[in-house]
């Protein structure tokens, strides 16, 4: 190997030690960049006390029931009225489980058809109260379809619990 080419791999393995250098000092002594916008969740303020909605089926039911007394109307109301943002919910997975506080971050009600699809270019029935939501991996999504009867729906709501705040 010529003095030339043994100069290159010296110079070569000179910049790949200051490199890994950089990158561990970069690492232990310099503090993390701040979160992205996306995931700082800013919960609206809300002075109404929280809701139990219980579990995913006895929600469906209350849906439900308000559906078959008034219609999809009732529904949205009811929705537009209750969960609104910032609230607390007290909800559980299952009925063996306690029930757990979760703060609603925005709700949506749409339309959709008998399999559960919804066109997206019709507006929603109630729409979310925030044209810009900004969620983290912290935010739960939850929906509930409501398929059955002469007007199917979709009930959407964002929420997160306190503990992830």
């Amino acid at each position: 190997m010529s003095k030339f080419a043994t100069f290159l791999v010296f110079v070569f393995g000179v910049f790949v030690m200051i490199a890994i250098a950089v990158i561990f000092t970069q690492r232990n002594f310099f503090p993390a960049p701040p979160a992205p916008p996306e995931e700082k969740i800013v919960l609206p303020e809300c002075t109404r006390p929280s809701l139990e909605i219980g579990t995913r089926e006895q929600f469906a039911q209350r849906l439900s029931k308000l559906s078959v007394a008034g219609g999809i109307d009732a529904v949205k109301a009811w929705v537009e009225k209750e969960i609104v943002p910032g609230r607390a919910l007290l909800a559980t997975d299952t009925a063996s489980q306690p029930l757990s506080e979760r703060r609603v971050l925005d709700r949506e009600v749409r339309r959709c058809d008998s399999e559960g699809v919804t066109p997206l270019d019709k507006p929603p029935l109630l729409p979310r109260a925030s044209s810009s939501l900004r969620i983290g991996g912290k935010v739960q999504i939850q929906t509930w379809p409501r398929l059955e009867g002469p007007q199917p729906f979709l009930v959407t709501i964002w929420w997160v619990s306190p503990d992830a705040l």
